[in-house]
């Protein structure tokens, strides 16, 4: 909250959204991309392989590395998911520092240099291998179609977002749906799959238990070991977390997280906020020249609060700043209008 309260500050004019914030997530972007290209050599070369140990060593230890699979790229980051998390978020983002570039009507040479961050981002998702990203992705596709055609195209307004609203509250019910995958995840052998249904489960038998207050935020840890499920053992990862090393488990889960911790208060204010600004998004859509700042703010914001809610089923992104970050710039210019420098 430290982090959203002075970015509040700082990013009061889209001009200082796009210094501040998007232009070092594009750089971000391509020095992941820059690091990829030797671990994606390491792949199919054992020279690949040396280049890649000295480049990933500037940032790894080996012990960063104890879970690299050939075939999933972790680049700068500490696993495969962790970077399709990130692609996944600033995907909208370089499409909004895409649309900038090219607000112009620039030659098609300038288009597509202007497209290669996006295009990394993108790539570099693809690569991690990760079902967080691809969420991620999938719902930024289904911002870009409901934002251009329903509320632009189309000016459908309030009927668009009867089929928004659905969807938001649709991922706070994907743990309850995905516990009956749980035989599957078992008999196939699915340790990240039993681990995160495992946690699901324990996220809703602390919310059962405690609908009203939740146990308080950050305590989910110190609860989970004693309402998981018996099959929940079959993963070395909560073996590992509960018995053999003791760390506090991750959550992997935003409304699990939430519902655990802080109860209905606590799925009250995320999703409301986040409804909220969609509602403020949607009313002012069609109110906006198409080739703005303005716009292509509000659609970029539409497709980031969309992703981040997918990708919040399999990812906690509360211990994410770029989270924080984004509330932020959400406060601050949700449903704008007016042209601001």
């Amino acid at each position: 909250m430290a982090i959203t309260i002075s970015c509040l500050g700082l990013l009061r004019r889209v001009s200082d959204v796009e210094n501040l914030f998007v232009h070092p997530l594009v750089v971000a972007v391509v020095a992941c991309a820059i690091f990829a290209l030797p671990e994606v050599w390491s792949w199919f070369s054992p020279a690949g392989e040396l280049i890649y140990r000295f480049s990933t060593g500037l940032f790894h230890t080996a012990d960063d590395e104890q879970g690299r699979v050939a075939g999933r790229l972790i680049s700068l980051a500490f696993e495969a998911p962790d970077l399709s998390y990130f692609c996944g978020f600033a995907c909208p983002w370089m499409l909004f520092a895409y649309r900038l570039h090219t607000i112009d009507q620039p030659s098609l040479a300038r288009r597509l240099a202007a497209g290669i961050p996006l295009a990394f981002g993108i790539i570099a998702l693809l690569l991690s291998n990760s079902r967080t990203g691809l969420l991620m992705l999938g719902g930024l596709i289904f911002a870009e179609l409901i934002y251009w055609i329903g509320l632009r195209a189309l000016h459908l307004g309030m009927v668009a977002l009867l089929a928004i609203v659905p969807a938001v509250a649709a991922t706070g019910l994907v743990p309850v749906l995905a516990l009956g995958n749980v035989a599957k995840a078992v008999n196939d052998g699915d340790v990240s799959t039993i681990s995160r249904l495992a946690l699901f489960s324990a996220q809703l038998s602390i919310f059962k238990a405690n609908p009203v207050f939740g146990v308080g935020f950050g305590q989910f840890g110190f609860h989970a070991g004693s309402v998981l499920p018996s099959w929940a053992w079959d993963s070395y990862e909560v073996v590992r977390w509960f018995e053999t090393v003791g760390d506090l488990p991750p959550t992997f889960n935003v409304p699990g997280r939430l519902a655990a911790e802080l109860g209905l208060p606590g799925l009250m204010i995320w999703f409301g906020f986040w409804l909220w600004a969609i509602v403020r998004i949607t009313r002012s859509a069609g109110q906006l020249p198409r080739r703005s700042t303005v716009n292509y703010l509000n659609a970029a914001l539409f497709g980031s609060i969309i992703s981040l809610l997918a990708g919040g089923t399999s990812n906690d992104a509360f211990r994410r700043p770029e989270t924080w970050i984004l509330i932020a710039i959400v406060s601050l210019h949700a449903g704008r209008t007016e042209k601001v420098p």
